[in-house]
């Protein structure tokens, strides 16, 4: 009975709508509708069908009005049957009331998200009826359906705005406080102003050097200044993750963690008060990374709380679609700069750097030894290239670091030089 009424309703806005841009004057209501509506959104044929050919009218600077839309459906046989007929063309131009202040942008909307209705409905029809279907073949279908769906609700509300629009918010927005995420290590927040929401943050560093160990101590600094937080690991297990968190919250050497024998009373007690501190807001996911999985937690916790910022450890372990290497690398890239604007929080990947060719290559971080895809160089807004000299070249000292700013897209690049702490296994502003 439910689906009964929403469909009449449909039917009822398509008729209004397509009433509507027979009695508009100089094709202004057709203006408003080709912004928003396509032909597949019309849920009878005849709507569909009656509205490409307003729209190819309209595309050729015809006027739309009675006589020319029957003289446009007369050219191609059997397209006037296809459409109704005349009988009932003539009702959509003749027996709707010609009102000039019906709300165009609604009632387009409102076909918009029956058909989006429609659309999940055969979705899950599709799925109960497959008995074929494995467990994530579901999980791919049901996630890729809902995130095309959330796609077309997003641009059937999207309107656009004049410059000077866009100006006056930019400049009253000097005045509000955004949400920021800092890395702990203040020279580095300087040049870059910390990240702000919608942008995709690029960590990169040769292995072993601690670019994930960099990615965790910006979340806990995030998590500190109150925003709720999504890791996903996908190189370490959640137990493995949080003793290693433990020990650098409770400034105990991370290496005795795996002999616990050797901590002594005060570090437990430490320990034991960093425990209590964990952020109930905050979520972990690890073992096997998806797009799918991913979008899945960060809708989960963006219906209950707000998002903001999303931490992805590291991206080659994430699965996406592509038949290689790269065409899944960039499927990820572009997840994860959707992800970035889409819940208005702020995106950090962890990226592996290129072997280096030779001792100057070593010496000289480049945009261009980020592995794999270009995608990862242009989509970020910020880019950093973690170091350790010790560690890559086993030269200098062990708690030598420094943090480049490859790329800044709004603000000046630069190396930012720091020290590694080895007891608790974070970057720490320089002691120089």
């Amino acid at each position: 009975m439910v689906e009964d009424i929403k469909t009449s309703a449909a039917i009822e806005s398509e008729q209004l709508l397509l009433a509507s841009v027979f009695v508009s004057p100089d094709n202004e209501t057709m203006r408003q509708i080709r912004e928003i509506l396509k032909p597949q959104d019309f849920f009878l044929l005849c709507h569909s069908r009656l509205y490409e050919t307003m729209l190819a009218m309209f595309e050729n600077k015809e006027p739309i009005d009675y006589v020319s839309v029957m003289e446009a459906l007369s050219r191609e046989e059997g397209r006037l049957e296809s459409c109704g007929g005349i009988a009932y063309i003539n009702d959509l131009a003749t027996h709707y009331p010609r009102t000039a202040n019906v709300k165009i942008a609604w009632y387009c909307n409102r076909v918009k998200e029956t058909r989006i209705q429609r659309q999940l409905r055969h979705l899950a029809e599709r799925v109960a009826q497959d008995a074929s279907l494995t467990a994530p073949q579901v999980y791919s279908l049901l996630s890729r359906g809902l995130e095309q769906a959330a796609a077309d609700l997003s641009e059937a509300n999207v309107e656009e705005k004049s410059y000077l629009d866009a100006y006056r918010e930019g400049f009253l927005s000097l005045d509000a406080n955004p949400t920021r995420v800092f890395s702990d290590i203040p020279a580095l927040d300087a040049l870059t102003g910390g990240f702000l929401p919608g942008e995709l943050i690029v960590f990169t560093a040769e292995t072993g050097v601690g670019k994930s160990i960099f990615a965790a101590q910006t979340r806990r600094r995030a998590c500190k200044d109150g925003l709720v937080c999504l890791y996903c690991s996908g190189e370490m297990l959640a137990g493995q993750l949080s003793l290693r968190e433990l020990a650098a919250e409770a400034n105990v050497k991370p290496g005795k963690m795996r002999f616990p024998n050797t901590i002594t009373q005060g570090e437990a007690s430490a320990l034991a008060i960093a425990a209590t501190k964990g952020c109930p807001r905050c979520q972990i996911l690890d073992t096997t990374m998806s797009i799918e999985r991913i979008a899945r937690a960060a809708r989960r916790i963006k219906a209950k709380d707000r998002l903001d910022l999303v931490v992805i450890d590291y991206d080659e372990l994430v699965e996406a679609e592509g038949e290689t290497d790269l065409d899944q690398q960039k499927n990820v890239v572009k997840f994860c700069k959707t992800l970035a604007i889409q819940h208005g929080c702020v995106v950090i990947l962890v990226s592996q750097l290129r072997k280096a060719i030779d001792s100057r290559d070593r010496a000289r971080p480049s945009i261009q030894r980020i592995y794999g895809t270009g995608a990862k160089s242009k989509h970020p807004s910020v880019i950093l290239y973690v170091d350790r000299p010790f560690q890559r070249e086993l030269k200098g000292r062990e708690t030598d670091a420094s943090i480049a700013v490859l790329k800044n897209r709004n603000g000046a690049c630069g190396v930012v030089p720091c020290r590694f702490n080895l007891d608790t296994l974070r970057f720490e502003e320089s002691e120089k």
